[in-house]
């Protein structure tokens, strides 16, 4: 049976979008030359959703901060990794600003405090796991609307809502989250819920520790 996406005409906020994720994962992960060219031909030539789903299948997606400001320049960013490690041990950790999220990030973490905030990071097409084996400790995801962010049942998790009517648009990543998260409060909360850092120095590229 053929998916309604065959069939699902493309209008040109549809282009403009695929084109500005184009342009936006490009310059994330510094590709550019003949295979860009061809990629944004194949997307204005494309007719059906389907067609524009095949052009984007192995495109990294970028941060909506990245796209809605093309002409701003990215920091110099390596292709998401398939799995990393993320141990945390008595301290906070916060990673935020344009980071690249694994396929997989395993995080440990004992009485810690952990912020992961996926508004501006670079993601593997498909969907991603954050495998968590915490202890006592506090995790805080910040989600933007254009990832759906699901549990497979193992985590339990609440979610803050700011009131914002959820997207009807289909989601540009996947996130699950998994694992074994004992005596651990996990939250996750739009972007907008999120209170921004007092001075722009305050935000990080790598883990920040706190004592």
């Amino acid at each position: 049976m053929s998916s309604p996406r065959h069939s699902t005409s493309l209008t040109s906020d549809d282009r403009k979008i695929a084109l500005e994720r184009l342009a936006a994962a490009a310059r994330a992960v510094q590709a550019a030359g003949a295979d860009l060219e061809q990629r944004m031909a194949q997307v204005r030539a494309a007719t059906t959703a389907a067609e524009l789903d095949e052009v984007l299948a192995d495109v990294p997606v970028v941060g909506r901060a990245a796209l809605a400001d093309s002409a701003a320049p990215l920091l110099v960013q390596p292709p998401p990794l398939e799995e990393a490690r993320l141990a945390v041990l008595f301290r906070h950790t916060e990673r935020n600003g344009r980071w690249t999220m694994p396929r997989v990030l395993r995080l440990a973490a004992v009485c810690g405090h952990v912020e992961l905030d996926l508004s501006d990071a670079v993601f593997l097409p498909g969907t991603s796991r954050i495998v968590m084996r915490t202890w006592l400790s506090h995790v805080e995801i910040t989600v933007p609307a254009w990832i759906r962010l699901e549990g497979d049942g193992t985590v339990g998790f609440t979610r803050r809502d700011d009131g914002t009517p959820a997207s009807a648009a289909p989601p540009l990543a996947v996130v699950t989250i998994t694992g074994d998260a004992r005596a651990t409060q996990v939250e996750v909360m739009p972007t907008a819920a999120r209170i921004p850092p007092s001075h722009p120095s305050d935000r990080h590229l790598t883990p920040k520790v706190k004592p």
